[in-house]
């Protein structure tokens, strides 16, 4: 990205000092971390790639963004996974060595779908978790939008929006359950949402799907947060 748009464009893109920014890592090579049953033509990336990567990240960061914490930072698995790294305990403890201060991979739902419900199979709510050694799992909610932008290999099980009023439609409604949800419950509910610029950049031509989101989340009360914002929360 660097070498494509120059560096002072990206750091104003990415300005690490802004509270609406974070950080984070997806990786280097895009490598997935565990098997993915609709994906055979990927090959999960081994614990030596994944501590090598990671500390190139590390380096790269430290090289072109300052003024944040980027060594303990959050770690999004590619493509994700159903139940996220649960029983990966070896793959979990190289993570939590890496100093990884949480993680998002509970991506998918049933049958490797790019679209994990709010309620889960199981009647319970798709919420952050800690895995058994303490790591923090942020999983998302709502349609991967490489469905919308159709980049994705993956099998899709259910038909996606298709255009950009589709989706924000798509987006209210997403935002209205996890309301009503809240009420019900009478607490917070966190929608973590997997969203590319890339593939953004299929349907909303004008730059103007974030600002209504964001519009139609703070109409109903709702607020946008970093994945590291919530991590803090958890913490605390």
């Amino acid at each position: 990205m660097i070498n494509n748009f120059g560096l002072k464009r990206v750091k104003n893109a990415f300005n690490s000092m802004s509270k609406l920014v974070e950080i984070g890592d997806h990786s280097y090579s895009h490598k997935i971390v565990k098997k993915i049953n609709t994906r055979p033509d990927k090959l999960p990336a081994n614990f030596k790639e994944i501590k090598e990567e990671f500390q190139i990240n590390t380096n790269l960061f430290q090289k072109y963004f300052s003024g944040q914490d980027i060594v303990n930072r959050g770690y999004r698995t590619p493509l994700g996974h159903k139940n996220g790294l649960k029983g990966e305990f070896k793959l979990l403890d190289t993570l939590k060595n890496l100093k990884v201060k949480y993680i998002s991979s509970d991506l998918r739902d049933t049958n490797d779908s790019l679209h994990p419900k709010l309620i889960t199979e199981n009647g319970n709510i798709r919420q952050p978790y800690r895995y058994e050694n303490g790591l923090l799992e942020i999983p998302a909610i709502g349609w991967q939008d490489t469905a919308f932008s159709g980049t994705s290999n993956t099998k899709l099980f259910e038909n996606p929006p298709t255009n950009l009023l589709e989706i924000l439609t798509y987006y209210q409604g997403l935002f209205l359950e996890a309301n009503q949800l809240s009420q019900k419950i009478e607490r917070d509910v966190f929608l973590g949402l997997v969203m590319h610029p890339y593939d953004v950049s299929f349907y909303d031509k004008d730059n103007s799907l974030f600002p209504k989101i964001k519009k139609e989340l703070e109409s109903i009360g709702g607020s946008f947060h970093t994945y590291g914002e919530i991590s803090n929360h958890f913490d605390n």
